[in-house]
Parts: structure tokens; sequence; C-alpha cells
């Protein structure tokens, strides 16, 4: 469903996901840059996770129905685009996070940890939110550099 809304509804520049949504993004480049018939730049310029949930391996799902979880030991840096990585400090579930980033070509990850929970940063967190923002400003930024 997500392919067949960005290709009625796109192109898009960028992605930006929240927990399941950072998940689903992920899973979706990885799948689309693995796909045999992608010809073609990726389907983003850049991607900005926000406190995201382990990223399932789409070609076990798709091809045998296995439910694995992508692991950068086994599977490396598959996604070749800059990336933003943001995650609270006290999220139980901050694993995905740090997964996730592995996975993503470090030279192009820009990262920022706030002090809080499974959380956008938000009004009661005014450095956080500006941090935040620069994450995503130097992401955007070495998206338009990287061509």
């Amino acid at each position: 469903m997500l392919r067949s809304y960005l290709s009625s509804h796109g192109p898009f520049d960028g992605i930006l996901g929240f927990s399941q949504g950072a998940g689903l993004a992920a899973m979706h480049i990885v799948r689309e840059g693995m796909s045999p018939v992608r010809q073609g730049d990726p389907p983003f310029k850049c991607a900005i996770f926000i406190s995201s949930i382990a990223v399932p391996d789409p070609t076990a799902f798709d091809l045998r129905g296995e439910i694995r979880f992508l692991d950068p030991e086994v599977d490396k840096e598959l996604i070749q685009i800059p990336t933003v990585h943001i995650w609270g400090a006290k999220d139980e579930l901050n694993q995905g996070s740090q997964v996730l980033k592995k996975l993503c070509v470090q030279s192009m990850a820009s990262v920022f940890i706030h002090d809080g929970d499974h959380e956008i940063p938000g009004l009661g967190a005014k450095e956080a939110v500006v941090e935040t923002v620069k994450a995503m400003r130097r992401g955007i930024s070495n998206a338009l550099y990287v061509q």
C-alpha cells in the first residue's frame, strides 16, 4: 500500500516516520534498494527516523513469510541515503533506533538523543525541540549535496 501511495502521489524528496512509521519507512527503503526491477535513484533523497522500532527484513517476509529483523552485523549498511535518527534516552524501545542507525551509511547519519521517552520532543522540552530541528536540517542539507 505504501508503494502504491508513493507512486500515485510522489515523488517525494524525503520521508519522516515515528515509531512503527519509522520502521515501515526504513523497510520500504531497504525493499526498494534490494529490488531487482528498481532502476534509477532511491525512493527518497533523505529519511528522518524518530523512535524507530526494529526493522523487519522485507526479503525474508516476501520470499518465505518469515519474520526476521535486519541486523547490521549481517546486513551491513543497507540504507544509502542521508538519514536522521532521533530517540529518547529513557525510551525502553530505543534499541530499534540504535540498530536502524547502524543499518545506514554512518558518514551520512545525523543523530540526536533527547532526555525523553518514546516521543517526539514537544512544548515541554524547548532545547530538545531546537536540537531535533538542527538534526533534521543537517540530514536535509546532506541530501542536497549527495547526488
